[in-house]
């Protein structure tokens, strides 16, 4: 069996650029975060273990959303649980595995789903939404161990009034002298 000399930056760049592959890219209906991690016990050893603030990147979601549609499932003990499908034409890229897949939903951190939902029930001729976004896990320290978050994001240009708004004026001076006081009373009482 020959060995494979190639570094990381190689298979990434690989697998970084589908289309000039003509393979390797997995069709499902809807992309689950689940899916980007190499077996179920990799969350319990590689993030809820190190503890609450520990913060994983595993795999990224891009493409462009067309809509959101509530959806009601069932737990396994019988419970009823709802969720947010993004739907749109969407890829997926896991980090850890480096599989990419590509679908026409997704289902995004409660956050994110939430947000595109919003946006579109506010604006009924949108048609679009872009959406670039790194997923991770983080560890909460709670009854349930983990969540779903998004580390970083690209904003399209849907995203422009509230950009604007942020940064439309600048911060209080009062609140980083509220920060500073309280890092220092945790530091003199440590």
């Amino acid at each position: 069996m020959a060995k494979n000399n190639q570094t990381v930056e190689e298979n990434r760049a690989e697998t970084a650029a589908p289309e000039s592959q003509g393979t390797g890219v997995r069709a499902v209906r809807a992309l689950k975060m689940k899916d980007f991690l190499p077996n179920a016990d990799w969350i319990n050893k590689n993030v809820v273990a190190h503890g609450k603030g520990t913060k994983v990147l595993i795999g990224r979601v891009f493409g462009l959303v067309t809509g959101t549609k509530d959806k009601v499932n069932t737990l396994p003990n019988g419970e009823s649980s709802e969720s947010i499908l993004t739907e749109g034409v969407l890829m997926g890229e896991s980090y850890l595995t480096g599989e990419i897949s590509e679908g026409s939903g997704a289902f995004l951190p409660g956050a994110v789903s939430e947000k595109f939902k919003i946006m579109f029930a506010a604006s009924p001729d949108m048609r679009t939404i872009e959406c670039d976004l790194d997923i991770g896990l983080a560890a909460t320290g709670k009854a349930i161990p983990y969540e779903w978050v998004v580390i970083q994001h690209v904003e399209g240009e849907q995203l422009e009034p509230l950009k604007r708004l942020r940064n439309s004026r600048s911060r209080p001076e009062g609140a980083a002298v509220l920060i500073q006081a309280r890092a220092q009373k945790q530091l003199t009482a440590g």
